[in-house]
């Protein structure tokens, strides 16, 4: 009885831990899917995979073969309507503004040696 009472600690404090370092590196709660994603990325060549909806989340691979993760990200939400505009980023912060709408969207990007991390937040322009 006292195993798995000390058993059951050890793992539910576990969970809480990666949940932590989770949330406070990736922005993600769950510990599976950000080590998922992470092996998404890392062993299966993804350049980039989205892995939350709000905010919006993306995790790349910080060395890409064809181009730098910035020019992937920037492809990626030109592709999308927005029109990347480089006179108002601010160090981490790019700004992108949905064509014929009135909103923008501010992405933080962060990278270093193992990913690079996408948060998307949109805004609206007043």
């Amino acid at each position: 009885m006292k195993k798995w009472l000390v058993a059951t600690i050890v793992i539910i404090w576990t969970i809480i831990v990666l949940s932590f370092l989770s949330y406070t590196k990736l922005w993600v709660y769950n510990p599976f899917m950000s080590t998922y994603w992470y092996t998404q990325i890392t062993f299966f060549d993804k350049d980039f995979v989205k892995i939350q909806n709000n905010p919006e989340v993306y995790i790349a691979n910080p060395n890409p073969k064809d181009n730098s993760s910035l020019d992937i990200l920037i492809d990626h939400i030109e592709n999308q309507w927005y029109e990347y505009l480089e006179d108002e980023r601010m160090a981490s912060l790019l700004v992108f503004k949905k064509k014929d709408k009135d909103y923008i969207v501010h992405v933080d990007f962060k990278t270093n040696k193992y990913y690079s991390l996408w948060t998307n937040f949109t805004k609206l322009i007043e």
